[in-house]
């Protein structure tokens, strides 16, 4: 079979820990394990993972600027001043402009929005943008999941009689822009407890302290605004922006995914449907495979205002337009990201890029900007370096950048910002735009960067192993105790248990549209396990016959309208005695 492509890594736990915790809590040694392998290492910090109620939610007034973000919006409610809510064109950036406007709307004051074109425009503040929002007479300017490197479009701001309240959650500049407030718990200063939240998350909690200045002044006699009906958004873009599942993003996705499969809202409703997953229990597989997708190709072809409209819609039939809209522009996308990755991948086997480089730097013409970050992510899997692909058009380039653990993408791009228009991300993707003739040297500079940072290991995939099983562990009470550790995802990952010397069971299949994935029979012992490896029916001639050990997610599936364990294979190798 030749070696895994994966370096296998058994968490080490901590035996102690793991007892004081299983005593405790009532629960099984194999579940203190899964918990203290997520960083949960006290009795209480284990009750909140395992209860994450809305009432852990942290007060939104200990964030830094909240107190003068909320006095400034409070006033110009009062004294009825035009409010403008500045968006981005990613899935973060669309809900976190939706929930604002939701929150507005509900409190009786709609709000207008801006969303910038990508192609036109380019990511954040935009100094025409800025200049025809004064023009149309608005006074307060809300960014949201943008503004933080704005300093030259917030003084410009100012300079025509706006003030701007700045919500972020990308990376800190040295100085921040001149805002009336900034909401970034990155900035220095700030101590407020969860430094994760993604900016629909933030743009929430604003919601969230502007909500109780106004139940305090006692402006509802009657009915409050209900921000919980709003989760789903939350959850939407918190999970399509691939942030961690821990702390309030975890309280705030783990209750937001209920209310997104029970939402109410028509446009959610019409695009679930296109997506065909109406009726079912949203996680985040739905999310980020189904429906992130769809809203993000209106902002990577088109204009992503048409998301936002779909999202605030309040007519059935406008909220199928839009969806059956966003569903074909997902179909657009999803060919020029085939055409795009094929290129790529022939220009790195042709250029021997991959070998005896540490990053791979590709620039062509007419790469669509909107989708290169796809694909780079796609490289990134597939070769194990930081990727870059940049767009050209004319005398520019416009790209998107993706990385691995063992590369903070954002400081390397700024050792190499001597080569780049200018650049914006975080540790694991980035967006950069760059002259012409600049690409070689940025190519250079990065790939010295990564060299005297990784090692052939570091680029080499790793599998993180919970612990070493039998398969007779896999019962109804731990995949019970592992619902529970649901959400999974960016910093919560699934359980993968590991189990030595299992015999294939019977004669393996290759299943799907093009064989691509394996189904077979897990047997150890006396007991057997169906299971399917996603990917993998390229090993099918390799599996027959002899023993394996198995890398897994234990997991129950419906087959044949009946509920069975099933063993999601993540890796599996030939066993040595």
């Amino acid at each position: 079979m030749g070696a895994p492509t994966k370096r296998w890594q058994v968490a080490a736990g901590d035996r102690r820990l793991e007892e004081k915790l299983a005593a405790t809590l009532q629960i099984r040694p194999l579940a203190a394990r899964l918990l203290v392998n997520r960083g949960i290492t006290t009795i209480e910090g284990a009750r909140t993972f395992l209860d994450p109620s809305l009432q852990r939610l942290h007060d939104p007034f200990q964030m830094r600027g909240m107190s003068e973000a909320v006095e400034r919006l409070t006033r110009s409610l009062h004294a009825q001043e035009p409010i403008v809510i500045y968006g981005d064109y990613d899935v973060d950036g669309i809900t976190a402009t939706s929930v604002l406007s939701w929150f507005f709307r509900d409190i009786g004051v709609p709000v207008p929005y801006y969303l910038p074109h990508r192609m036109r425009e380019g990511y954040g503040l935009n100094p025409d943008a800025v200049r025809k929002l004064a023009q149309r007479g608005a006074r307060v300017l809300i960014t949201v999941d943008c503004g933080i490197t704005g300093h030259e479009e917030v003084r410009l701001a100012r300079s025509l009689g706006m003030d701007v309240i700045v919500t972020d959650h990308h990376q800190v500049p040295p100085e921040l822009p001149e805002a009336v407030a900034v909401l970034n718990p990155h900035q220095p200063g700030c101590s407020y407890p969860s430094k994760e939240l993604s900016g629909v998350g933030i743009a929430f909690k604003l919601a969230m302290a502007l909500r109780s200045r106004l139940r305090q002044e006692a402006v509802w006699r009657e009915k409050v605004p209900n921000l919980r009906r709003h989760l789903d958004l939350v959850a939407l873009g918190t999970v399509a922006d691939v942030a961690p599942l821990a702390d309030e993003n975890r309280i705030l996705v783990r209750h937001g995914l209920r209310e997104l499969t029970r939402s109410e809202k028509l446009g959610l409703q019409a695009l679930k449907r296109v997506a065909g997953i109406e009726g079912r229990e949203m996680g985040p597989g739905q999310v980020g495979f189904m429906l992130a997708p769809r809203l993000n190709a209106a902002g990577r072809l088109a204009a992503a205002k048409a998301g936002v409209e779909l999202l605030l819609s309040d007519r059935v039939a406008g909220a199928e337009k839009l969806a059956r809209y966003l569903d074909s522009i997902n179909r657009e996308r999803q060919a020029v990201q085939a055409q795009i990755y094929q290129e790529a991948k022939a220009a790195i086997e042709a250029e021997g890029e991959a070998e005896g480089r540490w990053a791979i730097v590709l620039a062509s013409e007419g790469w669509h900007p909107g989708v290169v970050g796809i694909v780079a992510s796609k490289i990134v899997e597939e070769y194990g370096r930081p990727t870059i692909l940049i767009g050209l058009a004319g005398d520019t380039g416009k790209g998107s950048g993706r990385s691995i653990a063992a590369f903070h993408l954002y400081r390397a791009l700024q050792a190499c910002q001597q080569h780049l228009v200018g650049f914006g991300g975080h540790e694991h993707a980035a967006g950069l735009s760059i002259r012409r003739e600049q690409v070689p040297a940025f190519r250079e500079t990065l790939n010295r960067i990564a060299g005297e940072q990784l090692t052939a290991t570091a680029c080499t995939p790793l599998l993180e192993i919970d612990a070493e099983v039998r398969l007779d562990a896999i019962d109804e009470p731990l995949l019970d105790f592992m619902a529970r550790l649901e959400p999974c995802g960016a910093g919560n990952p699934q359980a993968v248990l590991l189990a030595r010397g299992v015999e294939i069971q019977g004669e393996p299949t290759a299943v799907g549209q093009t064989q691509q994935h394996l189904r077979l029979t897990l047997r150890q012992g006396n007991t057997l396990l169906r299971g399917i490896g996603f990917g993998m029916g390229g090993l099918l001639a390799q599996v027959r016959g002899g023993r394996f050990d198995i890398a897994f997610t234990p997991e129950r599936h419906l087959w044949n309208e009946r509920e069975e364990r099933q063993a999601l294979l993540r890796d599996l190798k030939p066993h040595h005695s």
